[in-house]
């Protein structure tokens, strides 16, 4: 008898603990890996891009590290994360917000 009880307080940790670590990969789940975080990224990118026809005909190069678009001679198109990731709780894992334009910026580049 004393076995039978020993057996279930043996077992009850490991009932928990698979429980648990279930449960953490459901929460971690909506994470991108980097590989296709950056194809999304640079989608994201080239849609702006395809929509206007200064920075599609002057094209230059992208800067994935930076989220910028250089075009033109001296022209640059600046990328952020958009801040709000609406009806998700603060700290709450998941897909990163997209990349939305944010300014534009035409002129030599200050150090």
């Amino acid at each position: 008898m004393l076995s039978f009880f020993w057996s279930l307080i043996m077992k009850k940790p490991l009932i928990l603990l698979s429980g648990v670590l279930m449960s953490a990969g459901v929460l971690a789940v909506g994470a991108l890996p980097p590989k296709y975080q950056n194809i999304n990224d640079v989608k994201a990118m080239l849609e702006v891009v395809e929509s206007n026809d200064l920075m599609a005909s002057g094209l230059q190069s992208i800067n994935l590290d930076e989220y910028v678009v250089y075009f033109r001679d001296e022209c640059r198109a600046f990328f952020r994360r958009e801040s709000s990731r609406e009806g998700q709780p603060h700290g709450s894992l998941g897909p990163v917000a997209p990349l939305v334009l944010d300014h534009i910026e035409c002129g030599p580049q200050t150090p």
